[in-house]
Parts: structure tokens; sequence; C-alpha cells
């Protein structure tokens, strides 16, 4: 391949194949075009529709360099077909489409260069189409690189009389006489025909008219009107040539060989799609050839002046190997190769910015037009200039709230302004300064990432969190704007680099909830508190995955729900819970040996996947009853997973019911009571109430209430009568 010779259809000059041309000359009106050498390609004078073709002039280049080469014409008229569809013999391929265009005319051209001597021939032709004459003006286009020392034109076995012109104007309106042919040796064609001296003048007012295209010399030669079907047209070109003067295509080991620089990342030289290759100048080069995996890429060397010593190789893959190597090109060969390097493009700069599946903006968008609506912000491209804008400038204080579908460990935010500067601007109007930045897995309970401070400009910004922050919703809050609207190009939270989505209410780090997680729930999750003595396990099971979704410190039935309900397959039921939950103990007031009973009610309670309560107590003020959990037959079809834990370091005890469905299993509609846990004073209980009763008190317990709806919506607290003290706030 690298042997073949292209010839740029333009200027003329000659190239090897089985390369890339880097710094090729391509301006604005030259469409690269190239053609193999040898070539023949037969045309008919300029026109703009079918029936104005004069079929009687037939003009023929040739692009010969050395060898042997032929090429057959069909001439048809042009304008008949018929296109019939029928039904292929392979039944399984369908129907075939069998176009006919009619009867046709075939000639073959043929060249051949032997040294200095180089043959043009058009055979005889055959065949006939309707309206077809065989008497033809012929006319031979020849590229060479200098005037021949002769030349011999025949039509059949009559030589012609030779009729030389000066000038292009002239052989194209000179009409040969019987036994003569038009001669014209063209040194500097112009391919431009509007910058030609007999353009219209319609034509020459037109700026590109003013364009020369000049290439490398052409030899005419217009032979005599001939009858194409009797006579063979040749035309043989003594002290031929056609020179590319192309360097010597062998290994000179004489010749320095060049030493590539490995890009870098620090220099500038390495992107996510792109890296520089880089060199020192070698006197007397011509060219440096690159063997970029497996393929060449020739460089001018340049002057002394200016030599060229780099090549940018564009549009590679993210995080994608390359293999380089170099040589030096002369007049007399080229070099050995360098040694290899390896180059490795940077990995995918968005690869830590998930999509989101939806966002939504409280102040609206501008217009109320879907060109400017959330999602603009989040389709990695903001140099497309499409770009989120508020509805109003009163956006200062409202959220956007963000769901990505699935949890990620975020730990950066990227803010992308509009950078559509009008006249005498230097920052765009909604620009964010300041960006308050928070987290949620359940979209109802809130992690502060802080704020962001940021300059009033156009540049990229990023704000990275205070803390890795583990969020399926982010909301992000302009707190201080440019102008008081809220605009972005683009807006990407960075999850943690090398983490991965995981499904909400994973444990075990395989991101999606699975039988998995309901033994590692079951085995190293229930009654776990971030406090001593199990602040490790904590650590170890709960925190890695975030699975404190309330954010209360507890792993209590408001968390285990989140992975019960997606267990085989996941709850399929949607609606709303509904009803009430309250904690009644026995007695309010109480004295040393008094035991209390403490129940859990539930009051037209639809459409629960769980029902839980966390109650604490003092350990110096209440002695939990051994085996006094107890659970009511309105929960039989429930799984019991709570859990009372009497030794933590603080002195406050829990016991943390959780009666949870598995998956799609039927929502209870318990109406209670049930009577879940007992306890016992020490000792008289110290009350913050004001006025205790002498040895008598309000009892120390604290609860947590929850009843939770399907996971497949944010689940919330239930509601309780505001009267019970024991129904206290989350």
């Amino acid at each position: 391949m690298y042997n073949t010779i292209w010839i740029d259809y333009f200027t003329g000059e000659q190239y090897r194949g089985g390369q890339v041309l880097n710094d090729f000359d391509a301006p604005l009106w030259k469409l690269p075009v190239f053609v193999k050498a040898n070539a023949i390609i037969p045309m008919y004078e300029p026109n703009n529709n079918p029936q104005d073709i004069d079929r009687s002039v037939r003009n023929v280049e040739f692009f010969a360099t050395a060898g042997e080469n032929s090429y057959t014409q069909f001439e048809d008229d042009g304008i008949f077909i018929d296109s019939d569809l029928k039904e292929s013999e392979d039944k399984e391929y369908g129907t075939e489409n069998h176009v006919n265009y009619g009867d046709h005319v075939s000639t073959t051209y043929k060249s051949s260069v032997k040294g200095d001597v180089a043959t043009f021939t058009a055979e005889k032709s055959t065949g006939s189409y309707k309206g077809y004459a065989p008497e033809h003006t012929t006319s031979f286009v020849v590229n060479v690189s200098k005037e021949p020392t002769s030349v011999v034109v025949k039509n059949g076995d009559a030589a012609l009389k030779k009729v030389e012109v000066k000038t292009q104007e002239e052989f194209d309106k000179a009409q040969p006489k019987d036994g003569e042919f038009v001669y014209f040796y063209n040194a500097k064609p112009n391919l431009n025909y509007g910058s030609s001296s007999d353009a219209t003048d319609v034509v020459k007012k037109e700026g590109f008219s003013s364009q020369e295209i000049l290439t490398t010399p052409k030899l005419y030669v217009k032979f005599a009107k001939t009858d194409v079907q009797k006579n063979v047209q040749t035309l043989e070109v003594s002290g031929f040539k056609n020179d590319g003067k192309l360097d010597a295509n062998v290994e000179n080991d004489k010749l320095q060989v060049p030493t590539l620089k490995t890009p870098t990342e620090e220099n500038g030289d390495l992107t996510p799609t792109s890296f520089r290759l880089s060199w020192d100048a070698i006197e007397g080069a011509t060219s440096y050839e690159l063997m970029i995996d497996g393929t060449i890429n020739s460089v001018p060397a340049g002057t002394p002046e200016e030599p060229v010593t780099t090549l940018n190789v564009t549009d590679q893959a993210y995080n994608s190997t390359h293999k380089v190597k170099i040589r030096q090109r002369t007049a007399e060969g080229f070099s050995k190769w360098s040694e290899e390097i390896t180059v490795v493009t940077l990995k995918d700069p968005w690869r830590n910015t998930p999509t989101p599946v939806s966002a939504e903006f409280a102040g609206g968008i501008w217009a109320n037009s879907s060109s400017y609506s959330e999602m603009q912000a989040f389709n990695h491209s903001y140099l497309d200039g499409k770009m989120f804008h508020s509805g109003d400038n009163a956006a200062e204080g409202q959220a956007m709230t963000i769901d990505y579908g699935q949890a990620y460990k975020f730990d950066k935010l990227g803010y992308w302004p509009r950078t559509d500067l009008k006249e005498g601007q230097t920052v765009c109007s909604g620009t964010v300064l300041q960006m308050k930045v928070e987290t949620s897995l359940d979209g109802v309970h809130w992690t502060d990432c802080g704020t962001s401070t940021w300059e009033n400009t156009p540049e990229p910004k990023e704000f990275k969190l205070s803390q890795t922050a583990f969020g399926r919703y982010v909301r992000l809050t302009p707190v201080d704007t440019n102008n008081g609207y809220f605009t972005a190009l683009e807006l990407a939270m960075y999850k943690v680099d090398g983490s991965s989505a995981f499904e909400v209410g994973s444990l075990v780090g395989d991101g999606k909830v699975t039988d998995a997680d309901y033994q590692h729930l079951k085995g190293n999750c229930i009654g776990r508190e971030n406090r001593a003595p199990l602040d490790t396990d904590w650590s170890s099971h709960i925190a890695p995955n975030g699975a404190d979704f309330n954010l209360n410190g507890a792993y209590d039935a408001y968390d285990m729900a989140f992975t019960m309900s997606k267990l085989d397959g996941g709850t399929t039921k949607s609606d709303k819970v509904s009803g009430n939950i309250v904690v009644v103990p026995s007695q309010t007031t109480v004295k040393a040996g008094d035991v209390i009973t403490v129940d859990l009610y539930t009051d037209d309670i639809k459409n629960a996947n769980a029902l839980g309560s966390l109650i604490n107590f003092q350990g110096d003020a209440f002695e939990y009853v051994n085996d006094s959990l107890t659970k009511s037959p309105y929960t039989a079809s429930m799984e019991d997973l709570s859990k009372v834990t009497t030794n933590f370091v603080d002195g406050k005890q829990s016991v943390n019911i959780s009666f949870q469905n598995r998956g799609s299993r039927i929502s209870t509609a318990a109406p209670g009571p049930w009577r879940p846990s007992s306890s016992r004073p020490r000792r008289p209980a110290r009350s913050s109430f004001p006025r205790p009763r002498g040895p008598w008190a309000r009892s120390s317990i604290t609860s947590r209430l929850w009843t939770m709806a399907p996971s497949t919506t944010p689940m919330l607290p239930s509601p309780r009568p505001a009267s019970s003290p024991w129904a206290t706030s989350i």
C-alpha cells in the first residue's frame, strides 16, 4: 500500500499511499481529492442536465506515472431507466430491484509507460443506443512534469498532422481539420474556470473567481473527428515524464534517528481524548513519519527558521493505549525507527458524574420552555451552549432537587456558568456565587455538605464537599447569584473515584438488594447504634453504604424497610400509607419496683410495609424485664426484627422494635394493641418535669415511631396524636 502513488487532483503533487497526511493544505474551497496513479478518467464537457451533453465530444484524462492500466467506459443516453421489482430466487432474500439502463456503447482506454515512452489508446467503441452517432471529437489530457520531446497521434493507422496553439482558450475553441490534431502544452494549468479569461462577466464578479487553482503541467491533444467504432485512436509520447519527486523509499543507516518525548498531563500534552507528540528538529529532514498504532502519519519538517516538531493526535477514546515510534525522511531515504513509546490518554472526565433521571427547580424554568429545562445542565455537553435558566430573578434560596435513581458516594460539585457574554459584559446573568449542597438517600432526611464560595467569572468552578456523603437525591440551593437568576451550562455531582452506584438498601456492596443483604442485616445490623460498644459494628456494617437513612444514629425499622421491601423482586405496592401509631405506657408515675407495660398501638394502619418504634430509657432508672418483648397476633405475617440493647456505655438503653414485610408480602392493617416491652424502675426516676411528687415522678422513657410505605417512594414518619407525651418527634 505504501508503494501506491496518489496524486492531489488540484495541485498534481504526488504522495505515497498508506499514510495520514498532517498539515495538508486544504483551504475552505478545496475538498481533498486524490487520484490513484495511472488512473484514466473519461469526462464530458461541463453541464447541468444530461440532455445538454454533447456526446460527440469526449475528453479523457490520464494520470500515468509508470506501468500499464486500462479502463472501460459505458456510455448511454443518460435518460432511459427501467426498474422492475421481482421476487429473488433466494426466497430468504425477498425482492430484488432489476434496473435496466437500456442499450449502451463500451469503449476501453489504455495507458502504457515504458521508460520515457508513453502510449495512450482509445480502442474501437462497440454497441449502440438510440440517438448514438459514432463520429466523435476526442481530446486526451496527459499529466506530465515537463514538455515531451515529440508526439505521434493517429486515427486508426493514419498519422495526424500537428497544429500547435499557445493558450488554453485557443485549444478549447480549436476544431482540428481532417488529418490534423491540435497540440497544447500548458506549463501552469488553472483549474478555476471562473478566473480564466473566457469566463463571463457575471462569473468574474464572484469573489472566488479571483482564486487561481494552479496544478502541474498538462499535455492537451485534440484528435480530428473520426468514426470511433472503426478507428483506434493513439497518442505516443516520447520524452514522457511525470515525476512526483518523492523521497527515496529505502532505509538509510546514515540518517539520525529522532527521539520521541512521552506526553504528560503536567506539560499539557495529554487529555482524555488527545495527546501531543514532540521531538527535536533534525537538520536536513524533509519530513517525519510517526507510526501510531500501525498507521504512518507524515509530518512536513517545515523550514530551518520554523521547524515542525509536534503532532496533535485528536479524537481518541478515553483512557486508550497507543504505541508510537518515529523516523525521519530525506531525499536519500528514511532512518531507522526510534524506540517505541506507550501513550495512555486520560480517563473519561465524566466517569464520576452520573446522569440523573430527573431534576426539578422550585423556581421554575425560563419562559416555561424545555429549551431551558433542568436536564439541559446534566447532558455532559457544556460546549453546545444549551443551558438551564431559572424562571425569574428570585432564584436565590430556591432548591433544585435532583434524583439520580441510584445511590452514590459524592465528594465534589462541578459548575459551568453560562459564557454567552454580551458586549460590555464580563460575567453573565445567573452566575452562581454561593451554592448550598445537600444529599439524601430517602429524599426526606438531608445531609448538609457545605456552601461553595465562587468568584463572579464565567470560568468552570468546583466545590469540594465538606464531607463525602451518600445520596440518591441531591439538593442544590443558590444562595447568592449574579442578578438573582440561576443559570448553568452544566452541573455535575462527582462520585468518589472508583466507587459504584448501588440500590438504596444494599448493605454488602454488590449494588442490588439481594438475600445476601438480608443475611447481613440479620447478622450484623439489627440493634446497632453509633454508640459504644456497638460503634465499631456501626462503622463496619452500617456506615459503608450510608444505611442510616433517617440520620438518627440507630439502625431502626425505618432503615431496615429500605432493604426488606426490596427483597424477592421488591414490593409492587404503591398506595400511600395511612393511619396512626402511638406508644402508650401503663402508667406515667412510678415507684421503685413497679412494672411498667409499654404498648405500641396502631389505629387503622393501611398499606404499611413496616412498623416500628425506637424506645430509649435510662439504665440507671429502669431495668428491662427479660423476655418481655412480645409480638401481637396482628403482626403474625410480619417478620420480627426487634432488638433490646442494655449495655450502651452512655447509659441510654434501647428497645428497637421493628416488624417488616418482606418484598411484596401483604401489608399489615393491624389495629393493635401490641405489647412489646416492660420496664421496672430500679429507683425513683429523676425527672425534668416540674413538681415531682415526692418519690413519684414521670418516667424518663422516650420513643420515636414509624409506619413505612412501600419503598418506591420516600418514607415519612407516621402521624401521631400530639397529646401523647410518649410520641416524641424524630
